[in-house]
């Protein structure tokens, strides 16, 4: 992150949390870790900042009940908190973006928005993504 401080942006987006799901960390690490990401941006740099929170993964064929589940369920945890640290640092300068709900219940039903590993999204995907984002 210091080069992206360095850089001087005027915009940034922020779309991190997703590796932490699977890495298990607590609530209070995430938030820790995210509030502190967050602040430096806000303190130092003038960029206008995108918080994207955590959005759907794994299509079904990948990730099969109960596991899919679980995985859901930790990030919309996680997305709650991502909403606590962005209200809690108050700043105009930070657009949070739902690409959570956004992509709940489309983004799943076309194949071709994942890569072959069935997880990650494709080309296609991130176009839909890159749309969700850029609405506003």
């Amino acid at each position: 992150m210091p080069l992206s401080i360095i850089e001087k942006p005027d915009y940034v987006t922020l779309l991190v949390g997703i590796n932490d799901i699977h890495d298990k960390f607590t609530d209070g690490q995430f938030i820790a870790n995210y509030s502190y990401i967050l602040n430096e941006l806000l303190t130092k740099t003038e960029a206008k900042i995108v918080v994207i929170n955590l959005p759907y993964l794994g299509s079904p064929k990948a990730i099969r009940f109960p596991y899919n589940w679980m995985l859901d369920g930790r990030t919309k945890e996680f997305n709650g908190k991502i909403l606590e640290v962005v209200s809690k640092a108050g700043s105009d300068r930070v657009r949070p973006v739902d690409l959570y709900n956004k992509t709940y219940k489309t983004f799943n039903k076309d194949p071709k928005n994942y890569s072959a590993d069935l997880f990650h999204p494709s080309g296609a995907g991130y176009l839909v993504w890159s749309k969700i984002i850029n609405e506003n």
